[in-house]
């Protein structure tokens, strides 16, 4: 036993050679390969399990579920709410942000429209959602723009339909205007908006409740605080500090500390032209050896100048948000005049079209498109018909429309259709006629009638 022990010990370690470290990076990435082949196989087998490729693939234009609705680029998809679109629109925006279906207009008119329904939805949830959502998006700085949420904001507190609501949306002022370009888009927001009221309900917007809130961004800093602000944002949004200031009705004693008192000075004498007043007595505040000196020389009236008001008008903000405006006027109408608006400035009725087409030909055709004039030669898929065809059903509006058939990327016309050439071109054509008003069963009735009225009238024929 002590032998054996001792030709064990006896026994040199073998030297480690140069390759060594080689060959240990070649047992590791050998390893590393059969781990990822474990892996693949793993998940081939998992993926046979669920189907994997052997499974049927839906495309987008065939609706699998009665919840689906049709979208804009010829599929059905399942239908956004109103919260989840809003959602959507306060992070993202709508601002340049036209897609290849939709222009910029399209998309603002869809979001501003789901966002006046919140805003008038009869569940006093949905409003408070709302604010909720965008105090937690303006407060977190979630959206890379505060046009969405100053708007919103702006909407929710025009058209709030109770006071108690209102009251709600004049809250999130104080937190969601933290800068003066936000205090100057939500004082245009809000007057524009109020002009797109309907009816008699028409006004500037300048409530008691909005000018308080909208003057705590001004009460509630200090001097310095303010000054740095009031500098920096000098005018944004076509306004201007003093323009707003006048409208708010703010109260000089209702300010924080003296220092805002000064700042507001130097506001109003710059707006006035006494540039030369206001530094005169800034440098007299500073030489100032007591506190009531510099209080009597605070509490001194801008001097006005009769000829510098006459030959320099006081001017009105002119801000520009026509566009906003005009998307949220036609989403206004959407929500509050309903179908009595849009009759007006909508297109006419259109009327369902069913167009068929088959195929030509030996070779198997999985899929076909077809594009007409109406819709822009968009490109859209056709269902299959159980029969070997194919079927679409269109809403089209009164006219000639030109159509065409796209098999394996080949424009084609169907030959047992009526077709009409254009320069170069033939394409397919489809009239489309106009409803006619139910006259025609009133004017059967009236011949029907005709006849009994004149039997009575006449007189048989003499003989």
């Amino acid at each position: 036993m002590i032998r054996s022990m001792q030709s064990v010990q006896s026994v040199p370690a073998p030297a480690p050679g140069k390759n060594a470290g080689k060959n240990k990076k070649k047992r590791a990435n050998k390893k590393r390969r059969a781990a990822a082949k474990a892996g693949s196989s793993a998940s081939t087998t998992m993926t046979s399990q669920l189907g994997g490729a052997g499974r049927a693939t839906v495309p987008q234009w065939c609706k699998i579920d009665i919840d689906q609705v049709a979208n804009h680029a010829g599929g059905f998809v399942w239908k956004l709410s109103d919260m989840e679109h809003a959602n959507r629109y306060l992070i993202m925006g709508a601002k340049d942000n036209g897609n290849y279906y939709q222009t910029t207009e399209q998309v603002s008119t869809e979001c501003n429209t789901a966002v006046i329904r919140l805003i008038r939805s009869k569940s006093p949830d949905d409003f408070v959602k709302l604010c909720a959502m965008v105090e937690d998006i303006s407060v977190r700085g979630l959206a890379a723009r505060q046009e969405p949420t100053l708007l919103t904001l702006a909407a929710a507190i025009v058209f709030a339909p109770t006071p108690e609501k209102k009251a709600a949306a004049l809250a999130l002022v104080s937190k969601c205007v933290r800068i003066p370009t936000h205090a100057f888009m939500l004082a245009g927001y809000v007057t524009d908006l109020s002009q797109c009221k309907p009816g008699k309900e028409k006004g500037k917007g300048w409530g008691s409740g909005f000018r308080k809130a909208l003057g705590q961004y001004y009460t509630s800093r200090r001097g310095l605080e303010l000054a740095t602000a009031l500098t920096k944002y000098k005018n944004r949004e076509g306004w201007r500090h003093e323009d707003l200031l006048r409208m708010l009705h703010v109260n000089p004693a209702a300010l924080r500390d003296d220092g805002a008192r000064l700042v507001f000075k130097y506001v109003f004498a710059c707006a006035k032209g006494e540039k030369e007043f206001i530094r005169k007595l800034l440098a007299d505040i500073i030489t100032a050896f007591t506190h009531e000196r510099a209080m009597q020389l605070l509490n001194t009236p801008i001097p006005s100048s009769e000829s510098k008001s006459e030959s320099k008008p006081e001017s009105k903000p002119k801000h520009n948000h026509n566009g906003v405006a005009a998307w949220f006027k036609t989403a206004i109408q959407n929500v509050f005049c309903g179908s009595n608006a849009t009759a007006t400035t909508a297109t006419p009725v259109q009327r369902k079209t069913e167009i068929q087409f088959t195929p030509t030909g030996s070779g198997d055709v999985s899929s076909v498109e077809i594009a007409t004039s109406a819709f822009g030669w968009k490109r859209m898929f056709m269902n299959r018909v159980p029969t070997g065809g194919f079927t679409i059903s269109l809403e089209l509006p009164p006219g000639t429309h030109d159509y065409k058939f796209i098999v394996g990327g080949v424009w084609q016309c169907d030959p047992s259709k009526p077709i009409h050439k254009t320069d170069e071109h033939e394409n397919n054509f489809i009239e489309v006629k106009r409803k006619r008003k139910n006259k025609t069963r009133n004017r059967r009735h009236h011949q029907e009638r005709l006849p009994l009225c004149h039997a009575t009238s006449l007189k048989p024929p003499s003989t």
